[in-house]
């Protein structure tokens, strides 16, 4: 059973910087980072889809322990989204996240590759990581899309 947090442990929570994690443009910031998830919305960005709508791009909110902050990752990239979107990861989630670069990156338009495991469920169930092409799926529920057994929702 977890003890009520002291009043100067609140205080000290809401002091913690927050910060949008964009290692591709901020030299200072880490290039992976493992996160407690605390919230997960989704927001529109500033790109369209070809019918003129914005696109929607999931968002993970997590405490950093280590450096003591808390990241907030707008999954922009394709690549990022798909895997946020695929994994899944809801708060009290323990994820690590990975900025890989471009694979051409005398390109601008070349695509920013990303990394994404979740190392522990809320459930407390751990998960390894044993290599890139590894989906580690939640639990199947009322609310979980169906799939069609290979991890991916049908269309």
């Amino acid at each position: 059973m977890q003890s009520t947090p002291t009043h100067a442990q609140l205080l000290a929570e809401l002091q913690k910087p927050s910060s949008p994690w964009m290692p591709h443009r901020e030299a200072d910031q880490p290039k992976s980072i493992i996160i407690r998830v605390t919230d997960r919305y989704t927001t529109a960005s500033d790109f369209s889809g070809p019918d003129g709508v914005p696109v929607i791009v999931p968002v993970l909110v997590g405490d950093d322990v280590e450096a003591s902050r808390e990241w907030i990752v707008k999954a922009y990239s394709g690549q990022l989204q798909g895997k946020v979107e695929r994994l899944n990861p809801q708060p009290g989630d323990l994820v690590g996240i990975s900025y890989l670069g471009r694979p051409d990156e005398d390109d601008p338009k070349s695509p920013h590759r990303h990394n994404v495991r979740v190392f522990e469920r809320a459930g407390g169930v751990a998960q390894s990581d044993t290599g890139p092409a590894d989906v580690l799926e939640r639990p199947a529920g009322d609310d979980a899309p169906a799939t069609d057994g290979d991890g991916d929702i049908p269309f």
